[in-house]
């Protein structure tokens, strides 16, 4: 923490009577109950198709208790001055504890994006068999879990000793230029999320999906560039932690967005899990149209979906109830019967149209 200049003290004092620990609970507090709603929601999804969960549910569960714990942490840090000016807080051990609130927000924050963008990537890995693709998504895991592990390292080794964080009148020791390792924490986040999101664009033009599935997954990766556009949206707020000497109040802004930047990540990780849900609330949305179409998908032979596509996909739709399969693949009839087929090691496998965008094999 910087020591204040006489024009900042002069400009808290100005706004003494200001307050955002309004605004921090009540975003805390709605964020975590949609939060804890998508991911039960998600769960009792799961359970209408499947007698178990798989890893990408267990990852956002974990998210989910992470992101808990640091919106309550972060809403607990009201408590000794978060959402305050820095200079209403007098007291050695209240400055001390929102020191370490704050050491403890930044972890969690961490750790529960690194859970939910794991979530994702297992969603993604279950989804496409080919081996390349595969590869791509486990790099991508270790790219994101080591992210985390630099983040709560760098975070707990910022200053030395670590009570120069809170009390800048020590001699001696020394604290790294935080505000720069933030800016590089939501630079880094944002290029990830962008990875993550873009991963699978060329294996899905390649997939015989109904326009309604189209649309599903659609939504899902439009809400993925949601949590981008509030990591941007971030980004200002980055440069004043660390180096603002009223961190009280100046911190609060920037740890709202992280709270809902992983919100809305939980939400569209879940997403793609909803379909036993809009089948009960929604009938009509998940109400085949029956039609003559045939379709024939080869990442070799058409040449989308890159090098990870090795497998060739034959679909005949029939508005007449006749059903034709070829070399296998996706047969859809006007009795709303359906089959989907995925080429692992050179054979057609049947996977269930319930699981996770409707591709996802448990």
């Amino acid at each position: 923490m910087a020591m204040p200049t006489p024009e900042e003290i002069e400009w808290m004092e100005a706004h003494i009577k200001d307050s955002l620990v309004p605004d921090l609970i009540a975003c805390c507090t709605i964020s975590t109950f949609f939060a804890t709603l998508a991911v039960a929601l998600r769960v009792w999804s799961r359970f209408q198709h499947s007698p178990k969960l798989v890893l990408s549910d267990w990852l956002t569960i974990l998210s989910l208790l992470f992101y808990v714990a640091f919106t309550t942490v972060f809403a607990f840090s009201t408590r000794y001055g978060a959402g305050r000016m820095m200079i209403l807080i007098k007291d050695p051990y209240d400055m001390r504890m929102l020191a370490i609130l704050n050491i403890l927000n930044v972890i969690l924050y961490g750790i529960a994006t690194a859970f939910v963008k794991g979530s994702i990537l297992a969603l993604y890995y279950a989804i496409f068999p080919q081996q390349g693709f595969r590869i791509y998504i486990w790099v991508l895991g270790v790219i994101n879990f080591l992210g985390a592990i630099v983040i709560v390292l760098v975070t707990v080794l910022q200053c030395q000793p670590l009570e120069k964080l809170w009390n800048p009148t020590i001699q001696g020791g020394h604290c790294i230029d935080f505000s720069n390792f933030s800016l590089f924490n939501v630079a880094y986040n944002f290029i990830l999320d962008i990875l993550i999101l873009l991963a699978p664009l060329p294996l899905v033009k390649n997939l015989n999906l109904s326009r309604r599935k189209k649309i599903f997954l659609g939504l899902n990766f439009a809400l993925g560039g949601g949590a981008c556009i509030v990591a941007i949206i971030r980004l200002p707020f980055a440069r004043k932690v660390g180096g603002t000497s009223n961190p009280s109040w100046d911190m609060i802004p920037g740890g709202m967005l992280c709270v809902v930047e992983v919100v809305v990540a939980i939400l569209c990780a879940s997403l793609p899990i909803y379909r036993p849900l809009l089948r009960r609330f929604a009938p009509g949305a998940v109400t085949r149209a029956g039609t003559s179409a045939y379709v024939r998908s080869g990442g070799n032979s058409s040449g989308v979906g890159g090098p990870y596509s090795k497998s060739e996909v034959n679909t005949y739709i029939s508005s007449s109830g006749h059903r034709s399969l070829q070399k296998g693949g996706i047969a859809v009839t006007d009795d709303i019967n359906m089959m989907s087929h995925v080429n692992v090691d050179g054979k057609w496998v049947r996977i269930s149209d319930d699981d996770d965008t409707m591709l996802v094999h448990p």
